[in-house]
């Protein structure tokens, strides 16, 4: 993986690659494609629960959308909730509006079991001009 800084990311020295058919000669419950946020959150979850899980990356382990954000967890999606509403009713948008709180929190006690973090949480506003 090429970076421009000087300093390489743990996912650059610590990850072992797979590097022969050997490494698929164990079973595994579950298969998670994708090592981005979502998909170590995932296995680290199952593996929490007693799964013995598999993460398949095609490239490098929280470079892509993960890699390219400014590390910040947000609460809102791409679907308005306005548009939620409209398209599912009030309850259903009450349920898609508390996922995003609750995927914070997820990822907040996953990971400070594993590693020392400091979530900051802030008010923010987005607007447009137009």
């Amino acid at each position: 993986m090429y970076r421009d800084g000087a300093r390489k990311s743990i996912w650059q020295e610590e990850i072992r690659k797979f590097s022969s058919a050997d490494d698929f000669n164990i079973i595994y419950d579950v298969a998670i494609v994708g090592g981005g946020i979502t998909g170590i959150s995932t296995a680290i979850k199952l593996q929490q629960l007693g799964k013995k899980c598999i993460l398949i990356e095609a490239s490098n382990i929280g470079f892509g959308t993960t890699g390219g954000t400014t590390a910040h967890l947000n609460d809102f999606f791409d679907t308005t909730f306005s548009e939620a509403i409209n398209n599912f009713g009030l309850e259903k948008a009450k349920l898609f509006a508390e996922t995003g709180q609750e995927a914070i929190k997820i990822i907040e006690n996953i990971f400070n079991n594993i590693i020392s973090i400091v979530i900051l949480k802030e008010i923010s506003l987005s607007f447009c001009i137009g």
